[in-house]
């Protein structure tokens, strides 16, 4: 990871919209979260660009 790059990407953090989408995943850990990241955001995105 690029320290800029993840220094500047929580700026947007408060940056809520339409679009904006908020999951808590309740009894996992902060790394399994990252591992399974792209199962829950995967369809996000793909809806997202379909739009």
């Amino acid at each position: 990871m690029n320290p800029d790059k993840v220094i500047a990407f929580t700026g947007l953090a408060n940056q809520v919209s339409k679009q904006s989408y908020a999951e808590i995943v309740p009894g996992q850990r902060h790394l399994t979260i990252l591992n399974d990241t792209g199962k829950l955001i995967g369809p996000w995105i793909l809806k997202s660009l379909a739009q």
